[in-house]
C-alpha cells in the first residue's frame, strides 16, 4: 500500500453541486473548465454518485473511489468499492477476497472530436476500453480538486448521456490501494 495523505473533504463548492437537480448538473458540466490527465495521476478522489434514484444508490452505491497513475506515457485509472459510511464517513474499501474491491480500469485521455455527448464542457474522458459506457469529467473550480462526471454511452456515430452524474473530489496524494 502507498502511503496516503489525506486532504480536507467537504468543501461548500462540493455541498453546492450536491443540492442540484439533474438540470442544475446539466449547467454546470455545460460551463466547466478543462482538466489534463497528468493533473490526475498520482491522487486519489473520493467520489459521490448524483442524478440517480435513491433506492439505485442504496443497491450500487453512493460514495466510491477513483485513483489514478502514470503508466509509461499514459494516465490509468480505476475504481474501488467503498464501504458505505455515508459522504462525509470514513473511507474503508470493501473487501473481496480479502483485498480492496478494485474493478473497472481507465484510460484518461481527451475527448475525441464529437466524442462526448452536446452540453458537455471541455475535460477528459475516463475510458473503460471495450465497454461502451465512458466517463465525461470537468473542473468546477479551474483546478483539479473538484471535478464533476457524468457516465454516457458510445456507440459508433452517437454518444448518449445517462443520469449518472458524479463529483470528484481529490482526497489523498497517492494511490492508498495500488492494484499493482
Amino acid at each position: 500500500m502507498t502511503s496516503a495523505t489525506s486532504l480536507p473533504t467537504g468543501s461548500p463548492a462540493r455541498d453546492a453541486i450536491l443540492g442540484l437537480d439533474r438540470a442544475g448538473l446539466a449547467e454546470r458540466l455545460a460551463s466547466g473548465t478543462a482538466i489534463t490527465p497528468e493533473a490526475l495521476a498520482g491522487f486519489s478522489y473520493r467520489g459521490i454518485s448524483l442524478g440517480m434514484p435513491e433506492w439505485f444508490d442504496r443497491v450500487v452505491w453512493k460514495t466510491f473511489m477513483k485513483s489514478f497513475r502514470q503508466e509509461g506515457g499514459r494516465v490509468r485509472g480505476y475504481n474501488v468499492r467503498m464501504e458505505q459510511n455515508g459522504i462525509d464517513g470514513a473511507v474503508r474499501p470493501r473487501q473481496k477476497r480479502g483485498k480492496p474491491w478494485i474493478f473497472g480500469h481507465f484510460d484518461v485521455r481527451a475527448p475525441k472530436a464529437r466524442e462526448v455527448p452536446q452540453a458537455c464542457g471541455p475535460g477528459v474522458v475516463f475510458d473503460y476500453g471495450l465497454s461502451p459506457t465512458r466517463d465525461a469529467v470537468v473542473s468546477l473550480d479551474g483546478t483539479p480538486d473538484l471535478l464533476l462526471g457524468v457516465l454516457y454511452v458510445a456507440l459508433p456515430g452517437r454518444s448518449f448521456r445517462t443520469p449518472s452524474y458524479f463529483t470528484l473530489e481529490r482526497h489523498c496524494a497517492g494511490v492508498p490501494w495500488d492494484p499493482r
